[in-house]
């Protein structure tokens, strides 16, 4: 490991870690704490290694996906020299800050060197108007955050779904997403079969209560099992019509992230560019909206569609339209997908724990969520989460195979996974990998 250069923070924490890669053959031989001190003794403090350690945080919880836009605005404000302590968004991200920014400057640094973007407004909590005609009720716009001439989506890297929508929005999409693909003939006989199957299996249960829950009442054994009949359904559709379809999918994502036919085109809360950022700070990447058959394209091969209940406990769990990320390393040969990523797409894949409350959570969470699904007392709930875990299980060691492959770039492709910032303290050592 000659020459490469690592962020210490812990000398001693690191001295385990040398020794636990050192006596691994492969990453199923490292502890189970392994990651946790990893990223003690090295990363810079986060909220995932002051949670997983015992330490306290001044908010008590992690910033949210809005927080977020808060808080990169603010930075933006800092570097600019503007009074950032007395805006709207410090006042929602200001509980924050002592623990936090660090990564908020990161990113904000990112957002005016990368976009040449040097001043930001969150839309906040404003709402708003539908397009005529559009059968679905949020007005939530597409739009987090203004700024100069982008209108931006900002998506948190790992845990960010494209959309997420119910019965009519779903319809409303699909029919926005029809219009601007214009066909007709066997495409449009497979429209509306596709229409019709929104419309009959779209459903939302009887009665109040978390899914996995409402399983467990044998009151509710017959309408479970029809429920599960069109959950199958659908997926067996939406498999067939869109997923496979990559012409339809790109008009589909295309409407999911610039909702233009539910806004109408080009107004304020359509967005024109989705900017995924990293926890840890920075950009992981950005993309232009510019059309259905460019960025439209690029997000299809990026996204399935997929249906499954949402719940919240307080009312009825109802069919939603969700998208997953197709795996990275399918589409790229020689891609290393990150610790973060394979736990997020593996734990959506499954069908499992799909509140809104998991999208904020982080990997370590996600998996101890999968663990608990393995031990409970449902089959379907048990099923799933086993084989979430397996393939967990089977990806990681395809992952931690192809690092030990970089040879000489092995300790960046390891610092990448964990999703860890290099600085300047050298660090010298051996062991039985190629990590030099």
């Amino acid at each position: 490991m000659k020459g490469e250069k690592l962020p210490i923070k812990d000398k001693e924490i690191w001295k385990t870690v040398q020794s636990d890669i050192q006596n691994a053959n492969d990453h199923n031989d490292l502890p189970d704490d392994f990651t946790v001190r990893f990223r003690k003794a090295i990363a810079p403090f986060s909220q995932i290694d002051k949670t997983a350690n015992g330490m306290s945080t001044q908010s008590g919880r992690d910033p949210s996906g809005e927080d977020w836009e808060a808080g990169i605005t603010v930075g933006l404000d800092k570097l600019a020299g503007r009074n950032f302590m007395d805006t709207p968004e410090w006042e929602r991200f200001g509980k924050y800050w002592g623990d936090w920014e660090e990564q908020a400057m990161r990113t904000a640094q990112a957002f005016k060197k990368e976009l040449k973007i040097t001043q930001l407004k969150q839309t906040g909590s404003q709402r708003a108007t539908l397009a005529k005609g559009w059968k679905g009720t949020n007005k939530t716009p597409k739009t987090d955050l203004l700024g100069g001439k982008h209108r931006i989506s900002l998506k948190k890297a790992g845990g960010s779904q494209l959309m997420s929508a119910g019965k009519e929005e779903a319809i409303s999409t699909l029919e926005a997403a029809m219009a601007t693909y214009g066909v007709s003939g066997k495409g449009k006989r497979e429209f509306n079969q596709l229409l019709k199957s929104f419309e009959e299996n779209l459903i939302k249960m009887s009665e109040k209560g978390q899914m996995s829950q409402l399983r467990k009442n044998p009151k509710l054994a017959k309408e479970v099992e029809i429920a599960d009949a069109k959950t199958a359904q659908i997926n067996e559709d939406i498999e067939k019509y869109i997923n496979t379809s990559m012409g339809f999918k790109s008009h589909f994502c295309w409407e999911a992230a610039t909702g233009h036919g539910k806004f109408g085109q080009d107004t304020w809360p359509t967005a024109t560019l989705i900017v995924t950022f990293k926890e840890a700070g920075g950009i992981e990447h950005s993309l232009v909206l510019d059309s259905p058959d460019k960025a439209g394209k690029y997000l299809a091969k990026g996204n399935n569609f997929y249906a499954s209940f949402k719940s919240s406990g307080s009312s009825a769990p109802y069919l939603s339209l969700r998208t997953k990320g197709v795996a990275k390393s399918k589409l790229v040969d020689d891609y290393i997908p990150t610790f973060a990523e394979i736990i997020a797409e593996e734990t959506v894949n499954s069908g499992l724990f799909l509140t809104e409350d998991l999208q904020q959570l982080d990997e370590f969470q996600m998996l101890n969520k999968l663990k608990k699904g393995a031990s409970t007392v449902s089959s379907n709930v048990v099923n799933a989460a086993k084989k979430a875990l397996a393939a967990i299980q089977k990806r990681l060691s395809q992952a931690f195979n192809m690092i030990k492959r970089l040879g000489a770039k092995a300790w960046k492709g390891l610092l990448n996974f964990f999703g860890l910032v290099v600085n300047n303290v050298t660090v010298r050592g051996g062991g039985k990998y190629p990590l030099r």
